[in-house]
């Protein structure tokens, strides 16, 4: 009986390898790259304009690296050497085949995790798209575009110092950068590295070195599909305890140009496996966008608790369009049940709470900030993660906050800590001084990264706090950064503090809101959520330097 009990297990497992494949297959291709022929760079830097294999996902500061091009920017004092690479264009090649069922599809599109950052995408002659945001998703419908054979993506990466320096020059009065460079690639009152939406780190930080890399830094995908496919998949906690958990499971599925329907099947296992629920309708789908709710209830539900509170157990949800035959058509998220709250109660003495409260218990957070964990990203593995996450476990931290200067993490570090009960404080990648938030395309940027990754990130039960940037808000009331502006040119002070305001204050808020599932959002840290005073001892959270 275990002999056949044990057969019928791994027939499961097998079944449902088969029944739910990646949401889209990685670009199987040939990556190369070399200096951009033309760049001024090319004169003091020959012989980089052939094309060399490069890795993807990886930055043009490791593939010079491991070519032997430039010196190891972490030993001795390679910085200033290699501030070059900041200021030229670079260009990335893939060359790749696709195959005959890819090819029949009549829906396709490439789908770039990662470009960094001014990018000018191309495949086969024709533009695809041109991307000025690191921190987004960029997709590119190609259908009628490839080619069995020798298709060709080109890349071009644009230097954001030169591009952007420009503008910031011409600027009458200028917004408070972070960390001047003291190379002389940009002047001291005009740095550029907040007005690109890449790595604020990569301009340099008190803790790191200034490299201001280019590359494809994450992943590119190729998907193909019929008549539609399912893009998304979320569950929202409608209620919660001990005894019964209401949920409602969201779906996003991408109709073609003609309305019609999808059988939609969805399948949900307890933290040992075994079905607890399984629904299946048909559902009508316009053409274009539409969001699929179908209610789920699971008695005796097994929360996720933060470490030393309780047990981490997690669910897995299934979702299938029409059998889920291909990727296109299934998704699966392992998720946590919980609920979270951000408790802010005053205390009859002027002052105020902040404090998080899990599945309707007051957690004390202990723990630290997160950097990035090296200046090329693409270096860092799972392992390295598990090894951090790990020790800070160990050292009785509960929660982390990854700190807005750097990036949104992978996947991964979420599905560490989720496995750990590490609680997470994640910031929206804004490390100090100021925005052109009263620029509106530069918001619309914003809120298209914020709408991706919280999307993203938000099955992983261990965020309990979106936080819209670090010290951005007490820099300009407590550094001097408002009161200067002020004083040169009140009119533009009064539109960069609005702009702050209609960003931080009502952008990312809404962002949230619509898309975080019920996970709390603070406009800053330290703040009071932009009440007058940012860095109070006794409201809000306080950041504290002296220690």
């Amino acid at each position: 009986m275990h002999r056949l009990s044990l057969v019928v297990r791994l027939l499961l497992l097998l079944i449902a390898a088969v029944a739910f494949p990646a949401a889209a297959a990685p670009l199987q291709a040939h990556w190369e790259f070399r200096l951009l022929p033309g760049d001024a760079q090319g004169a003091s830097h020959p012989g980089l304009q052939q094309w060399r294999t490069a890795t993807v996902p990886g930055s043009v500061h490791t593939d010079l690296l491991a070519h032997d091009l430039i010196r190891d920017p972490y030993v001795g004092a390679a910085e200033a050497d290699l501030q070059w690479i900041g200021l030229a264009d670079w260009e990335y090649r893939a060359r790749f085949d696709v195959d005959a069922a890819t090819l029949t599809k009549p829906n396709a599109e490439l789908r770039f995790d990662g470009l960094d950052t001014y990018a000018e995408v191309s495949l086969n002659g024709r533009p695809l798209l041109r991307a000025d945001n690191a921190h987004r998703t960029w997709h590119a419908r190609v259908e009628g575009q490839l080619r069995a054979k020798d298709n060709e993506l080109l890349v071009v990466f644009r230097s954001p110092i030169r591009t952007l320096l420009p503008g910031v020059q011409a600027m009458p009065h200028k917004i408070a950068g972070n960390y001047p460079s003291p190379y002389g690639d940009e002047p001291k009152d005009a740095m550029v590295g907040n007005f690109a939406r890449k790595p604020a780190y990569h301009f340099g930080w008190d803790w790191g070195p200034r490299y201001v890399t280019a590359g494809v830094w994450r992943g590119v995908d190729l998907q193909a599909w019929d008549a539609h496919r399912l893009t998304d998949l979320a569950v929202r906690t409608d209620a919660l305890d001990a005894r019964q958990a209401k949920l409602a499971v969201l779906l996003q599925v991408e109709q073609g140009s003609a309305a019609g329907t999808a059988v939609v099947a969805v399948d949900v296992r307890d933290p040992e496996g075994r079905n607890v629920a399984q629904l299946q309708r048909t559902v009508l789908l316009k053409p274009g966008a539409n969001t699929v709710e179908i209610p789920v209830e699971l008695a005796d539900p097994r929360r996720w608790w933060p470490v030393g509170h309780g047990a981490q157990d997690r669910y897995t949800v299934q979702a299938r369009l029409d059998g889920g035959r291909s990727a296109e058509l299934a998704r699966e998220q392992r998720i946590g049940l919980r609920t979270v709250e951000l408790r802010r109660e005053e205390d009859g003495k002027g002052g105020q709470g902040f404090a998080f409260v899990i599945n309707g218990v007051e957690v004390f957070a202990k723990g630290a900030n997160v950097i990035p964990f090296d200046a090329f990203p693409a270096r860092v593995d799972p392992a390295r993660l598990r090894q951090v996450l790990t020790a800070a476990r160990d050292a009785n931290m509960n929660m982390l906050r990854n700190w807005g200067g750097g990036y949104y993490e992978d996947d991964a570090f979420f599905d560490i800590a989720d496995e750990l009960g590490l609680l997470v404080w994640q910031d929206f990648m804004f490390g100090g001084g100021m925005q052109p938030g009263y620029d509106p395309a530069f918001r619309a940027s914003v809120v298209a990264e914020a709408r991706d990754n919280v999307r993203r990130l938000r099955h992983h039960p261990s965020i309990v706090l979106w936080c819209g940037n670090n010290e951005e808000e007490t820099a300009w009331k407590d550094w001097g950064h408002g009161r200067d502006l002020k004083a040169a040119d009140p009119a533009f002070a009064a539109r960069v503090w609005q702009g702050y305001v209609d960003l931080f204050g009502k952008d990312l808020r809404q962002v949230v809101g619509e898309e975080g599932l019920g996970v709390p959002y603070w406009s800053s840290s330290p703040s009071n959520d932009l009440d007058q005073k940012a860095n109070d001892s006794t409201r809000g959270d306080k950041h504290y330097w002296q220690v």
